[in-house]
């Protein structure tokens, strides 16, 4: 195989991932010689700060011929019109590596297009993006990328992954949709979590009010805590405690003032009995006062 940095790279979509992952393959020494994306003031600025690439905010049929690369980063629900506009051309794509970004599809995508299945595939970035990169974003480094690809294209990928200093693994095809919803929750669901903390604060009398302010500091700890010393050495409070009244206590209280908060409560507090017993177990006795505390608020629960 050819140096991959000597491959010509189009790039189809240049939204938040697009636009990251251009900049920074640029900055890496690779080809990227040609941008496609619907939002053409987007291109232009992008275009502006980059060297020798050309750009469309349609699909060109001599971009596509003259590249050995092709990434596709747009959203999911697009990306079956958009591999079946690539069908229609009706060239053959034998000899040409076709991936896209997608954490929740797989290259099955691919599988009308007229290209070796060794050469189709999805290179995921387990990262959030907020905003469109006019600039290097420096998003990538030491990230995971999901790779679920064909033999040659899966070596490709882990090269782009180590030339942009981040690490990979690799996806089996019947496991993309559970990669991609522990990305979701890792993210999109920790957001919402937080959202939820800091309205309930919103609706207290805790002066001077600084929302979410208040607990970063405790957020970081945790994580940094689990990061060195793993799950059950970083978790404190009631659970960890036994404190059975603390418990009820919460529960009683939202209750009265954010009962729809109580599943979450109960789900979680499940999950820190669990994580609580591996270094110090509940015995049956515990766990027996504990379920009728649960059952108290939610019957369905433990």
């Amino acid at each position: 195989m050819k140096d991959i940095k000597n491959l010509t790279i189009c790039i189809i979509g240049s939204g938040k991932v697009g636009s990251a992952l251009t900049f920074e393959l640029v900055e890496k020494g690779f080809k990227v010689r040609y941008l496609v994306s619907r939002n053409l003031e987007h291109l232009q600025k992008i275009a502006k700060s980059i060297i020798n690439i050309a750009f469309s905010d349609k699909l060109e049929i001599e971009f596509i011929k003259k590249s050995d690369i092709i990434i596709i980063c747009i959203q999911d629900k697009f990306i079956y019109d958009f591999v079946s506009k690539l069908k229609n051309t009706g060239l053959n794509y034998y000899g040409k590596f076709i991936f896209h970004t997608s954490g929740f599809l797989s290259s099955d995508v691919f599988k009308n297009v007229k290209i070796s299945k060794n050469n189709i595939g999805s290179f995921h970035p387990v990262q959030t993006f907020n905003k469109i990169s006019f600039k290097k974003s420096n998003l990538f480094k030491g990230i995971y990328w999901g790779i679920e690809a064909g033999n040659e294209l899966r070596k490709v990928l882990i090269n782009i992954s180590r030339a942009l200093n981040s690490n990979y693994i690799l996806i089996p095809k019947k496991d993309k949709h559970m990669y991609h919803f522990a990305c979701v929750y890792s993210s999109n669901f920790l957001v919402t979590y937080l959202k939820i903390l800091d309205t309930m604060i919103s609706d207290t009398k805790i002066k001077p009010i600084k929302n979410i302010e208040i607990f970063l500091p405790i957020i970081r700890q945790t994580l940094n805590n689990i990061e060195q010393n793993g799950f059950s050495k970083s978790l404190t409070g009631p659970f960890v405690r036994k404190d059975f009244r603390i418990i009820e206590g919460h529960l009683k209280y939202l209750k009265k003032n954010s009962p729809e908060i109580i599943p979450l409560y109960l789900c979680f507090g499940k999950c820190a009995i669990d994580i609580s017993s591996i270094n110090n177990p509940f015995s049956n006795s515990e766990l027996s006062e504990l379920e009728k505390i649960f059952k108290k608020y939610n019957n369905n629960l433990i």
